[in-house]
């Protein structure tokens, strides 16, 4: 039995266009020649075959878009990162098979159902502020989230969304990108705990070398002095043993209160500063110290205020160890400058001595702790770590340039105090 032909209804607009062009043919064939009725028939004939090599080449670009379709869905849907699209309240309205994997859901149940239920409980704000961000912004925005599966398995997720609108429907969806980076933290967790234990070596290494030589003359001084006293020495001949000792035990002491201060934990009371004042004050109490060596201090203050939310001692703290290189540094000739500039959110400043500078291999190594370029016994090594520790805890940066024989420059920057932080005037 042979299958009934479809039928095919012609489209409005081509039955329009058929009409159309059928009332420009002669309505009368009555009276056509043969020649024009051959010729009629060999036109429709023509249109015929055309019609049927159109048809051809339509089939064959719908077998190309469908296999280009097939391709699409496949990378969609297999891509190796899960592909969302949610509305303006983060519901699901299109997922990838990728994401329903690492959702743990079933594809057809993903549609419809809230992002923030697969969001940490801890990490539903950040959620909620990134979807707003997107909503409200046309630069892409990126977020990482701790994220569960439905089943409950725990992973750490990356966001990557950016907001799509169709003005015509005026509807705002948000195109999303699903990572799973919970590989990536724990390789990198375990990257850093490694490198923890690295600098810890380094630092109990430095540490013993550094009360290894004190201890080392206080023993061998005491054993002396036993000596002595055995030879009959009264005790007031025993000042001189007595003294180096003592000496030798204040430079322990010092060394121990140095590695606390450079261990020392724990978020420091901050308020707002002002630097400039700071600098003043540092500036002038270091006198003292710099002008048995006759090192000239100069002080270029930027005309703008800066001020800054710190804590006042470590910000002075930091600005005496810097100080205190700079004129080590100059001690055979040189002088040193502070300056300060100001930018549109940073406070910059300077110090920069003209004394012996540092190799390129000094300067790779700078802030390690117990690592120092001094050659008499009383540097630690601690003044740089510490400092660098106070001024990243302040949310700042410090960086070095130094030329070996020319001079060395730290610049630090710190961010400026917001206004809403600072008194009324």
């Amino acid at each position: 039995m042979k299958r009934k032909a479809k039928e095919v209804v012609p489209q409005p607009d081509l039955r329009q266009q058929a009409e159309a062009s059928l009332s420009c043919l002669p309505k009368d064939t009555a009276n056509l020649s043969a020649a024009d009725l051959e010729r009629l028939v060999h036109e429709l004939r023509i249109h015929q075959v055309e019609l049927q090599l159109q048809n051809e080449a339509l089939r064959g670009h719908q077998e190309e878009l469908q296999i280009a379709r097939d391709k699409y869905t496949e990378l969609y849907d297999f891509a190796p990162v899960g592909y969302l699209t949610l509305d303006r309240q983060g519901t699901i309205l299109e997922a990838n098979l990728t994401a329903a994997i690492q959702l743990g859901m079933a594809h057809s149940a993903l549609v419809g159902t809230p992002l923030s239920r697969f969001v940490a409980g801890d990490d539903q704000d950040v959620f909620d502020l990134h979807r707003r961000y997107v909503m409200e912004q046309e630069p892409p925005h990126l977020c990482e989230l701790h994220m569960q599966r439905e089943d409950g398995t725990p992973f750490v997720g990356q966001l990557k969304s950016r907001i799509v609108s169709n003005t015509a429907e005026r509807v705002s969806q948000c195109y999303t990108i699903l990572s799973d980076i919970t590989a990536l933290k724990q390789e990198e967790a375990a990257r850093q705990q490694a490198e923890r234990f690295a600098s810890l070596g380094t630092f109990a290494a430095g540490l013993a070398h550094e009360l290894n030589n004190p201890l080392y003359v206080i023993a061998s001084t005491a054993e002396h002095a036993r000596d002595e006293l055995s030879r009959g020495r009264t005790v007031d001949e025993m000042d001189e043993y007595l003294a180096e000792i003592l000496a030798d035990a204040d430079r322990c002491a010092q060394i121990v209160k140095r590695v606390l201060n450079f261990a020392r934990q724990g978020q420091r009371d901050k308020a707002p500063l002002d630097l400039h004042g700071l600098v003043q004050e540092v500036h002038e109490s270091i006198q003292h110290y710099v002008e048995p060596y006759g090192v000239p201090i100069r002080l270029s203050l930027a005309h703008a205020q800066p001020d800054v939310v710190a804590n006042r001692d470590d910000i002075g703290l930091a600005l005496v160890n810097l100080l205190h290189n700079a004129i080590e540094a100059c001690l055979d000739g040189g002088h040193v400058t502070i300056s300060t500039t100001v930018e549109a959110e940073h406070v910059q400043i300077r110090v920069r001595d003209t004394g012996v500078g540092l190799s390129h291999e000094e300067l790779q190594q700078v802030f390690d702790p117990f690592y120092t370029t001094r050659q008499e016994a009383s540097g630690t090594g601690l003044g740089l770590s510490l400092t660098h520790r106070i001024i990243t805890d302040h949310r700042g940066s410090i960086e070095l340039q130094s030329i070996l024989g020319q001079g060395t420059t730290v610049c630090v920057r710190l961010p400026l105090a917001p206004p809403e932080v600072l008194p009324a005037a």
